[in-house]
């Protein structure tokens, strides 16, 4: 494996660091050749003199996973640490002055990478535990959790409130942008003062929500309309010859509009949602828009006590030796048992066999299940049928109890690798940090279980 020398002119530490400092271990468990190759299959050859390296990209994700830091400041960390310097890749020293560079290029690298490379990296970890013998496949545990976004927890008024204010902004910028001269009555003022009355109410009658609901109905569908008469009269204009704007302006504008339509639609949709549920007088909304920046997140409920519902992505999560995996992560609730089959099929392509024993909750339980279980002769936690042998409780009791193991294995990912709050605002969100969260704690594991 490839590895740099040790700073040679860092001062003031007379050009040595201490070799058994974690970031430096570190870098000589992560397989950056790999990785980096990968990385660079994404750009066009001629480009990757000037791409930044793919190691620098991967370090900072990485210690961003760890240290649990935003983007900027996970490059503040950097400049302050010559060690984390060295574990993306440097030599030399860098101070903040260099700029190397901004923190917007983590945002637009990660879309970039897409969901797809991330899982790679998830299976380029898997590869060096193999290598050093650290997991062998003979047990499984799975469990489903739900990784929840970090979003405002949503009420109908409040969501009416946010589309509403956001129709009302884009129609000041392009009256703005537009230069039009005649006014739009909007009634932001009466449609304010309606929301701030509900939101101060500290106990909230059906009926009063049934009155607040109604009003930003109204007030929403307005300015909604009044947008999109707006976004018709900018086109005209734009396509027109007598409209002249600076080539920059122009481009910005036609940018502007093309945002609008992509929000006007989830507008819309939250509109007729929340129509058709207060109509209806129902409490249930197939395919629920819960946030107005987020519309791709859904309620999911647990049944817990603590938690009835979570707003989130719902995973599948394996996990062998203490080591996790994602199976499968999606927007939307599903069913643990009618995926059992994939979950297998995902531990057989990992290790190239099926596990000895298999630890799972009665979530997985099913018929056709302990049929694929016994014709594969895997031991299993699940409940046995008909009569069973003082022994075989036992035995039950035992694997049942080896179960939760898992449940310590998800609480670190989301206490100490970031998966408590998804913060990455995009489709793919999830995925992608739910992938690299793993990917890391599978990394610092290794590290504290073998001498590098």
């Amino acid at each position: 494996m490839d590895q740099l020398s040790l700073y040679k002119d860092i001062m003031p530490y007379g050009g040595k660091l201490d070799n058994n400092n974690r970031w430096i271990k570190l870098s000589n468990l992560v397989p950056w050749g790999s990785l980096a190759k990968l990385h660079d299959s994404y750009f066009d050859r001629k480009r990757l003199a000037v791409v930044k390296s793919g190691r620098l990209i991967i370090g900072l994700l990485i210690g961003k996973m760890k240290m649990k830091l935003s983007d900027e400041e996970i490059l503040n960390y950097f400049y302050e640490n010559p060690y984390f310097q060295y574990f993306c890749g440097f030599d030399n020293f860098v101070t903040k002055e260099s700029k190397i560079m901004d923190s917007s290029l983590l945002t637009k690298r990660r879309n970039k990478l897409g969901e797809e490379y991330f899982a790679k990296f998830e299976g380029e970890i898997l590869e060096v535990l193999k290598n050093y013998k650290l997991i062998n496949g003979k047990e499984l545990l799975l469990d489903a959790t739900v990784v929840e976004s970090k979003i405002a927890y949503p009420n109908d008024v409040k969501l009416l409130n946010t589309v509403r204010t956001y129709c009302i902004n884009k129609i000041s910028e392009l009256k703005k942008t537009l230069n039009l001269p005649q006014k739009i009555r909007t009634y932001k003022r009466k449609a304010k003062e309606v929301y701030l009355d509900y939101a101060k109410k500290k106990k909230k009658s059906k009926k009063v929500i049934n009155q607040a609901t109604r009003k930003m109905l109204n007030f929403t569908s307005r300015n909604i309309k009044q947008l999109e008469s707006l976004m018709l009269m900018s086109k005209e204009l734009l396509s027109s010859k007598n409209f002249k704007l600076e080539i920059f302006e122009f481009l910005s504008l036609k940018g502007l509009i093309k945002k609008i339509e992509d929000k006007l639609i989830t507008a819309k949709e939250i509109y007729h949602q929340q129509k058709e549920k207060y109509i209806s007088k129902s409490t249930q909304i197939k395919d629920r828009i819960v946030s107005f920046d987020q519309p791709y997140v859904r309620p999911i409920l647990r049944g817990k006590e603590a938690k009835k519902v979570e707003f989130g992505a719902k995973t599948n999560i394996a996990s062998t030796k203490g080591y996790c995996f994602t199976n499968k992560i999606e927007h939307r609730a599903f069913s643990e048992k009618s995926d059992f089959a994939d979950n297998l099929n995902e531990h057989q392509k990992r290790f190239n066999r099926l596990p000895n024993k298999l630890l799972i909750d009665d979530g997985y339980s099913s018929l056709a299940n302990k049929d694929l279980l016994k014709k594969h002769n895997i031991k299993h936690s699940l409940k046995n049928q008909g009569r069973t042998t003082p022994k075989q409780r036992l035995l039950k009791k035992r694997l049942r109890k080896e179960r939760s193991k898992i449940e310590g294995v998800i609480g670190n990912l989301k206490k100490d690798y970031t998966l408590e709050k998804i913060t990455l605002k995009s489709n793919q969100g999830a995925a992608i940090q739910t992938s690299l969260a793993m990917g890391s704690f599978n990394l610092f594991k290794a590290l504290r279980e073998i001498k590098v």
